[in-house]
């Protein structure tokens, strides 16, 4: 993406090289992230270039990255209520988990700070998996972790 800062900085916002359909923009971010799941709102059969992303819990700027044309916010942990006025919206909402919306961006933040307080031993790893699980009854064709 290239782009700017959403809400002062908290996220950012940017535009993919060409525009493609939600589904595959959605694999691509799966494949990067490798989250445990990924919960959507809003429109799913839509084509995708401008996408706002916020680390962890930040479906507290979904309307700025609405106000930023954004067609797709990636973030983590957006409530119930917000699922709801996206999906009545234009923009689509994709919820990937707190620590998997985190962990991509831990590296860089290690990067800077060792940068700017010199060479610090800084743990690579905090938590690796989210410690919320979907359950999925044996009926619908789910599975259980």
């Amino acid at each position: 993406l290239k782009g700017g800062a959403l809400g002062g900085g908290i996220g950012a916002v940017g535009n993919r090289q060409r525009e493609a359909p939600l589904a595959e923009v959605l694999e691509s971010v799966y494949r990067a992230v490798r989250p445990s799941w990924i919960k959507v709102a809003g429109p799913q059969k839509r084509r995708v270039r401008k996408i706002a992303v916020v680390a962890g819990s930040g479906s507290e700027f979904t309307e700025a990255a609405r106000a930023a044309g954004a067609d797709l916010f990636l973030t983590a942990d957006v409530k119930y209520h917000q699922a709801l006025e996206a999906s009545a919206g234009e923009m689509t909402v994709a919820d990937i988990g707190h620590g998997s919306g985190e962990k991509w961006i831990l590296p860089e933040f290690r990067r800077v700070i060792s940068a700017r307080f010199g060479k610090r031993v800084f743990p690579r790893v905090v938590m690796e998996n989210e410690p919320l699980r979907p359950y999925r009854p044996k009926e619908t064709g789910g599975t259980r972790r």
